[in-house]
């Protein structure tokens, strides 16, 4: 899995060198082929830990299945970039999901920190490492409506600043630019040379 990603991030950096020097033409690779080796990582991503959940029951199985979720997000959105490589929503989306994975990774390592541990639930020694263990059924599905209730806050706070942020540089940042076709820049062009001979020839 971390071979995939620190190829992905090799050929999105020498796209970006390509890119540089010779615009969207001129990169060194195809630009479809960072996106398919992101596809590919998180892909790989998502079937590992698809496969390492089925060692955990309980509350880390919840958690996993919740990033499992945040995984095929980014899956999706490196897919979907194969079809509109310059389509902001989708980038943006994909950014959310890739910074979201790290804030629920970090909090899934919360969990097996004894002190964070969810009320009714400690750390043992199974057969597979350290795990979470539950004293009771009702322990079990308050540590799990506990780590939902995380996931839609975390969730909900990642987008609210996000789109502030977002907000906050198109009001301070972003430059009002007219464009105009090439027809139309021609046609004012003839326009304004006709009303200058025009004028030269009255006189």
């Amino acid at each position: 899995m971390t071979l995939f990603l620190f190829l992905y991030a090799l050929l999105a950096r020498l796209l970006d060198a390509g890119d540089q020097d010779g615009g969207d033409e001129g990169g060194i690779l195809p630009n479809g082929l960072a996106h398919l080796m992101g596809a590919l990582a998180f892909s790989q991503e998502l079937l590992l830990f698809h496969l390492h959940s089925t060692e955990h029951v309980g509350v880390e199985g919840h958690y996993h299945w919740l990033l499992q979720l945040v995984i095929l997000v980014c899956v999706l959105c490196m897919l979907m970039e194969l079809s509109w490589p310059r389509s902001f929503l989708v980038v943006f989306v994909r950014t959310l999901a890739i910074t979201f994975q790290g804030v629920w990774l970090i909090q899934l390592g919360f969990l097996f920190v004894p002190f964070f541990a969810p009320k009714g639930c400690e750390l043992t020694e199974g057969p597979h490492g350290r795990m979470v263990v539950c004293d009771s059924d009702d322990a079990i599905i308050r540590a799990k409506a506990l780590a939902t209730l995380q996931f839609s806050w975390y969730l909900a706070a990642l987008v609210s600043s996000a789109l502030l942020a977002l907000a906050y540089v198109i009001r301070h940042y972003a430059t009002a630019r007219k464009y105009h076709t090439i027809d139309a820049v021609v046609e004012e062009c003839g326009k304004q040379k006709k009303v200058h001979e025009q004028m030269l020839s009255s006189y």
